[in-house]
């Protein structure tokens, strides 16, 4: 079959694991090709927070931090949270070569500065760069690959493998000019970044419905991410994997941020009173410190929302004493909050539909639009509860509760499910191949990243701290090489 242009691996995509293929397989001696659909390198991570670090165990890092988390208890915590429903290898695969990935990127010259936790409660696996002077990872695995021979076709869209007697053996590809051609290559390898940025594969997925019940914070709608790598993927022979999102509790746009409110709302991401639209309490508040399954909580209400509800004098002990949460490291709040009342009465001013305020619980009931003999009798038995010290309903710790006065004022927050980004799609093995409906490799063709992401059982696991561009760095990594291996004919 005739090829317009020939390589050893071509990478489909240029996001973090496609980076990290890219030069894992240039510098195995393969020659290769990235097709990118954009203008650019990196995808959304160059200006995703998640560009700063990444996942690792038992790094040199954390060696010398003294920070307490061995290979095999970060397996077993991982496994633990997917419930056994993931592939013990892939994961033990990740841990295992997670600490070697940020020697690799070392030798590359990109350095972390620090290893922290992500969230309260959190591990300290997230290796991140704070430094500005630091180079933009994309930038540098981009630089590397380029001196070692890998060729960048950007504006370039890929559309569908070639496949010959059942092997994958290229890719067909569509300029920005609408001339096409086909990439012949020993070894393929998908890295096109999951299915964030399609109303569509979402609600096939996943069930949600964006604008109805997902709201997505704007530095992750990822509007290039087709779900294409998984399509092309199934058409040449791949079985299915679970696919999932990313979520947690969100404040839509434009009081929404990454911790899932503006860093002026923090309070109101705190462990205080939740309930659904008949006002009824259904979970323990503290819940909150774990994004993932707060959103997984507020996910079986009605609509998919909840409302946290606070008071002017829990406002002011946060002002006095601190929150009970930093909520997202790099984006928390350093002394005095500002003045709560003061911020939601401008958004309710500006006519923002998710914040309220009030003097009395049945006004604010009126404003929130759910029953306010419901939500009377709510506040009724949680204040008793804070009162007494002790959650018999719901069994939160007694150091959060706190009554809801209306002194000061009464304030609620209406939240819904926010996604970070889509994961899983394509099974793989540890080596990254592609696997059909019987789990065995689908001759040439591999996967990585956001696609091939199937690690997490439906909850991203907050506790393992960057736990996403982990997954796309090393096993882009690990990919790279063995595609390079594959095209030499050594496996």
């Amino acid at each position: 079959m005739h090829m317009d242009v020939t390589a050893d691996v071509v990478v489909v995509g240029a996001g973090s694991a496609g980076l990290a293929a890219a030069v894992s397989a240039a510098g195995a001696g393969a020659e290769v090709v990235v097709v990118e659909k954009s203008g650019r390198t990196g995808g959304p991570y160059r200006i995703n927070p998640a560009s700063l670090g990444m996942f690792a165990v038992e790094s040199w890092m954390q060696q010398e931090l003294h920070v307490d988390l061995s290979r095999e208890e970060a397996f077993r915590l991982l496994m633990d949270h997917s419930r056994w429903r993931t592939d013990a290898r892939l994961v033990s695969t990740l841990v295992r070569h997670s600490g070697p990935t940020i020697a690799w990127f070392n030798s590359l010259g990109v350095h972390f500065d620090n290893v922290v936790p992500y969230y309260t409660g959190a591990k300290a696996t997230w290796h991140i760069r704070h430094d500005p002077e630091n180079p933009v990872i994309a930038d540098v695995l981009t630089d590397r690959a380029t001196e070692l021979g890998a060729r960048f076709l950007l504006n370039t869209l890929a559309q569908q493998l070639i496949v010959e007697d059942g092997r994958v053996v290229g890719v067909e590809v569509r300029a920005a000019d609408g001339s096409t051609q086909r990439i012949g290559a020993a070894a393929t390898v998908l890295t096109a970044g999951g299915f964030q940025g399609s109303p569509e594969l979402i609600e096939r997925y996943t069930g949600f419905v964006p604008g109805k019940d997902l709201f997505t914070f704007a530095m992750f709608t990822h509007p290039e991410h087709q779900g294409e790598g998984i399509r092309m993927a199934r058409e040449a022979g791949a079985g299915e994997a679970p696919a999932m999102l990313e979520t947690y509790i969100y404040l839509p746009d434009p009081w929404g941020g990454p911790g899932g409110t503006a860093p002026e709302l923090s309070a109101f991401r705190q462990p205080n009173l939740l309930v659904n639209r008949h006002g009824r309490r259904f979970v323990a508040e503290n819940i909150v410190a774990n994004p993932a399954d707060a959103a997984n909580a507020v996910r079986r209400q009605p609509g998919s929302q909840a409302y946290m509800i606070l008071s002017g004098s829990i406002a002011d002990h946060y002002d006095r004493h601190g929150l009970d949460y930093q909520l997202y490291r790099l984006f928390h709040h350093r002394g005095a909050l500002p003045d709560l009342a003061g911020q939601v009465g401008k958004a309710v001013d500006d006519g923002y539909p998710h914040l309220f305020r009030a003097d009395t619980v049945a006004e604010l009931a009126g404003r929130m639009g759910v029953p306010a003999a419901e939500l009377e009798a709510t506040v009724d038995t949680y204040n008793a509860a804070c009162r007494a010290g002790v959650d018999g309903e719901l069994f939160k710790p007694a150091r959060y509760l706190r009554p809801i006065e209306p002194d000061g004022g009464l304030f609620a927050a209406r939240f819904c499910i926010g996604s970070y980004g889509s994961s899983g799609g394509i099974p793989t093995d540890e080596h990254g191949r592609v696997l059909d409906a019987g789990q065995s490799p689908v001759p040439g063709l591999y996967a990585s990243g956001r696609d091939a992401n199937t690690l997490y059982g439906g909850t991203y696991p907050y506790i393992m701290s960057g736990a996403i561009s982990g997954f796309s760095y090393t096993f882009g990594r690990l990919a790279g090489a063995h595609a390079a291996a594959t095209a030499r004919g050594e496996r």
